[in-house]
């Protein structure tokens, strides 16, 4: 059972686990916001045995640019409530003038000592559209410095005069040696009213060149857009 007290930006939970009218442990959150409603920062306190000493904490802070799009995220543990960072997670992002996620570095710190133990960069670009085009991930999972794992993926779309995307292709490479791991494909068509008359997706698991799954809809319509068939 739990009694919840909210107070300002303070949430207070009390847990009776066998419902004999003693508080058996205790969760204590603290949120602060920006002026556009935006969470700040983020306290939250374990006081595991409800003996009014916090067990272990975890600090969170956020911060935007001026479109609200979150630009870094900080995140500290203590573990057992002695005041030390056991460890640390960093978050930064990147946006280009439209507001997409062009860039993503993230970061941990598995001890709290300042010395990164892994670290993951994220890369992203769009079409004119908005689409995404390409992703890289990279991910150094001993914090030497080198790349231990490398992500590609890679997608074109096309599309007709009325901004309908009549195409799409995303090609993956898991391991970055530069060979296509899997495929993607979709096709599309629409009558003059932007409905859509058909569909095609094509599935290679294992970029052998092989289609491993097909999908195929096709749908007619009638003069007010309700579609009349299904296949």
């Amino acid at each position: 059972m739990a009694d919840f007290l909210l107070k300002n930006q303070v949430i207070v939970t009390e847990f009776d686990d066998d419902s004999d009218g003693i508080i058996d442990s205790r969760r204590t959150e603290k949120f602060t916001y920006d002026h556009n409603g935006n969470l700040t920062s983020s306290v939250t306190e374990f006081d595991n045995d409800s003996d009014g000493i916090i067990d272990s904490k975890t600090n969170e802070k956020f911060t935007y640019d001026r479109n609200s799009n979150l630009t870094s995220y900080l995140s500290e543990y203590d573990s057992d409530g002695d005041g030390n960072v056991d460890s640390r997670t960093t978050v930064d992002h990147t946006y280009d003038k439209k507001g997409n996620l062009i860039g993503s570095v993230n970061e941990y710190d598995d001890n709290g000592d300042g010395i990164i133990d892994y670290k993951i960069v994220d890369k992203f670009t769009y079409d004119s559209n908005g689409n995404r085009t390409s992703y890289l991930s990279e991910s150094d999972y001993d914090g030497d410095g080198i790349i231990d794992n490398r992500f590609i993926e890679k997608s074109t779309s096309t599309y007709d005069s009325n901004g309908n995307r009549t195409s799409y292709l995303s090609e993956s490479d898991y391991d970055g040696d530069g060979i296509i791991d899997s495929r993607f494909i979709e096709k599309s068509t629409y009558d003059s009213n932007g409905n859509r008359t058909s569909y095609l997706s094509e599935s290679d698991y294992n970029g052998d060149g092989i289609i491993d799954s097909r999908f195929i809809e096709k749908s007619t319509y009638d003069s007010n857009g309700n579609r009349t068939s299904y296949l």
